[in-house]
């Protein structure tokens, strides 16, 4: 790779194949086609200049991903999440969700002790950066991330209006 970061898209496909190369990829498309793109740096995902969620691939003996390739994972960002409207809320997203916390520990993260985090009502007193981590999302699990992420945007656009 030259001194010049590489896109996001040529990364993936250096580093996934198969489903996980697909399932990579469409998120990614998604993310930019729905004006979250990833930042100059192609490491976080932004929308008006707020973090969104950021994309790892290989090796993270932190989450039990071990071995070489098709393993990625989708960190969310530092925000709390929450549900602008209590009636948007879909069971199986919020139940999705909250499985996959990150309590700080669990990697070789320089934030030690962890912070505390709100995700949908539920407090963690001692949460990583990433309050949650999305290891090799299928399809269906990609629909939930989605949906994230267009709540995302719009808390931060709510918040800029």
């Amino acid at each position: 790779m030259s001194e010049k970061k590489a896109k996001l898209e040529d990364v993936l496909n250096e580093k996934l194949s198969g489903e996980a190369l697909k399932n990579a990829l469409d998120f990614v498309a998604y993310m930019r086609e729905n004006g979250m793109p990833p930042d100059m740096n192609e490491e976080w995902f932004v929308y008006q200049g707020e973090n969104v969620c950021t994309i790892i691939t290989g090796v993270c003996e932190a989450h039990n991903m071990t071995g070489i390739g098709d393993n990625w994972s989708v960190y969310w960002s530092n925000s709390d999440i929450y549900w602008a409207e209590k009636d948007e809320a879909d069971k199986n997203l919020e139940e999705y969700v909250l499985r996959c916390e990150n309590p700080c520990g669990k990697c070789p993260c320089e934030n030690s002790p962890g912070i505390r985090k709100t995700v949908f009502g539920r407090v963690y007193e001692n949460a990583c950066y990433s309050t949650v981590c999305f290891d090799n999302p299928d399809a269906k699990e990609l629909g939930y991330i989605k949906k994230l992420a267009e709540m995302r945007k719009k808390s931060i656009a709510d918040i800029s209006s």
